[in-house]
């Protein structure tokens, strides 16, 4: 969690406002919180990341490895990530 939580705060300081970079530590970061049963903060973080990738133009499929943890996240909590707002595309 620190390396992931060092990463976040380094993206968010030198990188621009919105970066594919910082949508992949935001959301890495949010399912971790979830592997540790941080569950709002899990979600609010991973609402954060993909609002900024839906900005960007991102797709889920376009986060690397971390997309299959990302999907089943979501999957999980309709109400929060609807597809509307975040589709599978």
């Amino acid at each position: 969690m620190a390396l992931l939580t060092e990463a976040d705060e380094v993206a968010e300081k030198e990188l621009e406002s919105r970066h594919t970079w910082k949508v992949k530590t935001k959301t890495a970061v949010a399912t971790l919180h979830d592997k540790m049963g941080a569950l709002d903060q899990a979600k609010a973080v991973m609402h954060n990341g993909l609002s900024m990738g839906e900005k960007l133009d991102l797709e889920i499929d376009e986060l690397g490895v971390n997309k299959y943890a990302i999907r089943g996240f979501i999957d999980r909590y309709p109400k929060r990530f609807s597809e509307i707002e975040f589709p599978s595309k």
